[in-house]
């Protein structure tokens, strides 16, 4: 060990300590990161000596040993995306692209932040972005498949839904449906002018027009009511 720690440059252990306190990155991001900037297949190889895998799990574990915090790191990363609404499968994908180690964060989920038995869901947040979405003209089902993601989100979110979403979504429901059928922008009576366009399409171009409103969020009950009135 001490003919590793004489070989390797300090210009290499002040770069992996300037990068990790600059990014908080993961013990394997950092791993990456220092081969391919030092590593034999690197310009910096012969400049500065270059590293092998042993000379960086020495930095790691001997010259950064008192530096890196790898399970407070992701603690602050899941608060993070929880202060930005994310949900559970978000804030798993985010974490698991650092490469953060899946036991370490799916624990911390577990225990500390108890995702088994609760949603991440935070009412007062949750109704502030749900209400930049209805701004946005995104209807209720759009809502839903962006935030439900099990059964511990699901009575937030119909919560929230059933209060910013009285009778708002029909307009916009009736909005959409003429702007698929190309009608006139001034339209007097959306409910007769959709109802009397329906009446002369076949099958497969009510189907098209269906799926295009399912795909924007609205619920193909709520579709097959309009076509109906």
């Amino acid at each position: 060990m001490e003919e590793v720690k004489k070989e390797i440059s300090q210009k290499i252990i002040d770069y992996a300590i300037w990068y990790y306190l600059r990014y908080f990155p993961s013990r394997q991001k950092l791993r990456n990161k220092l081969t391919e900037k030092f590593g034999p297949q690197s310009e910096k190889w012969k400049r500065y000596w270059g590293i092998f895998p042993e000379d960086i799990d020495y930095i790691l574990d001997e010259k950064m040993c008192s530096i890196i915090e790898e399970l407070e790191v992701i603690r602050s990363n899941i608060r993070w995306y929880i202060t930005r609404w994310k949900n559970l499968r978000y804030i798993k994908q985010k974490l698991a692209g650092k490469l953060f180690l899946k036991d370490d964060y799916e624990k911390i989920l577990s225990e500390e932040f108890n995702s088994d038995t609760e949603t991440l869901l935070q009412y007062h947040k949750l109704v502030k972005q749900a209400n930049t979405l209805k701004n946005r003209n995104k209807p209720s089902g759009y809502i839903r498949q962006k935030f439900i993601e099990s059964s511990l989100d699901k009575q937030i979110v119909e919560k929230v839904l059933d209060e910013i979403f009285p009778d708002w979504e029909q307009d916009l429901l009736y909005s959409e449906f003429l702007k698929i059928i190309k009608a006139p922008i001034y339209t007097e009576n959306p409910e007769k002018y959709i109802s009397d366009f329906m009446q002369g399409l076949d099958f497969k171009s009510k189907q098209k027009i269906t799926q295009k409103l399912i795909g924007k969020g609205f619920m193909i009950g709520d579709i097959i009511d309009v076509m109906k009135s």
